[in-house]
């Protein structure tokens, strides 16, 4: 034990606790400042500097966490997106109708949003314009968003494959192509709904269901 080297004695234990509190603590004061200065300045407005500032960290520390301001944008919202989408996902009833399923899984997404509508106006746009099919070039927070997105698109079309398995749908696409479609769906959906003065999650649900209710019975005429 006396024969450790010194730098085997600089990665013990004790001195990687520190620097994932450090780390994690470094973060959360971002995630506020962040959370503070887009709601005071707005998101065009304000800069990684003030950002930077106001979370006592160095621009180059600041840069570590977020290489784009897109990144700061979703470094507020990520962590509470995250639990609630998993937890939408994992209490997904599949004894309720298809409709009812899929809203389950975007309901809390709606209720977070009315609380905290600013950043989800600020969110959307940044969303709907990413780049998916380049991952590689997006910051640590961007691809959380990217992640967070596969696993809407799993939910959906596995609840999309069982109804079909169950012959409750007769549609002959496949589950994950229709999953991109309701969730394009959803996020022009939440983009519409939250321009609006004081939106309301009940509100933005109606509207869902009724795309989502146009999509599952279709589009053809009526029989006889």
């Amino acid at each position: 034990m006396h024969n450790l080297k010194k730098s085997e004695i600089e990665q013990t234990p004790v001195d990687h606790g520190l620097r994932a509190r450090g780390k994690r603590e470094r973060r959360r004061r971002l995630r506020e400042a962040a959370r503070a200065v887009f709601l005071e300045r707005g998101y065009e407005r304000a800069t990684t500097r003030e950002i930077a500032a106001r979370a006592d960290v160095s621009v180059g520390t600041l840069f570590v966490y977020a290489p784009e301001k897109r990144d700061l944008l979703f470094l507020v919202s990520n962590d509470d997106l995250d639990a609630i989408v998993s937890s939408a996902v994992l209490e997904i009833s599949h004894k309720q109708p298809v409709l009812e399923q899929l809203l389950s899984i975007f309901r809390p997404v709606y209720d977070y949003f009315e609380r905290h509508v600013v950043i989800g106006r600020y969110g959307m746009p940044e969303i709907l314009l990413m780049q998916v099919d380049r991952v590689e070039t997006l910051g640590p927070e961007a691809k959380r968003v990217i992640d967070r997105r596969h696993k809407l698109l799993q939910a959906i079309a596995q609840v999309v494959d069982r109804a079909r398995k169950g012959k409750r749908l007769s549609t002959p696409e496949r589950g994950d192509e229709i999953a991109e479609l309701l969730l394009w769906l959803h996020w022009c959906n939440v983009q519409s709904w939250i321009s609006v003065k004081s939106p309301k999650a009940e509100l933005g649900l109606k509207r869902l269901k009724r795309l989502f209710n146009t999509v599952i019975k279709g589009l053809g005429p009526k029989e006889g």
